[in-house]
């Protein structure tokens, strides 16, 4: 790892599951705000 190759974390099996892993973490977050929001502007009335 002496040279800084980006391709790294793109080619190594391995490192596709933790960014994928940590690409859905960050959607999940979002999508249960998004979803936490909706509906208590729902009960709300709005």
């Amino acid at each position: 790892m002496a040279d800084p190759d980006w391709t790294l974390f793109f080619t190594r099996p391995i490192s596709l599951v933790f960014l994928i892993l940590a690409v859905l973490s960050i959607l999940y977050t979002v999508w249960q705000t998004y979803r936490t929001n909706h509906r208590l502007k729902k009960s709300m009335g709005e």
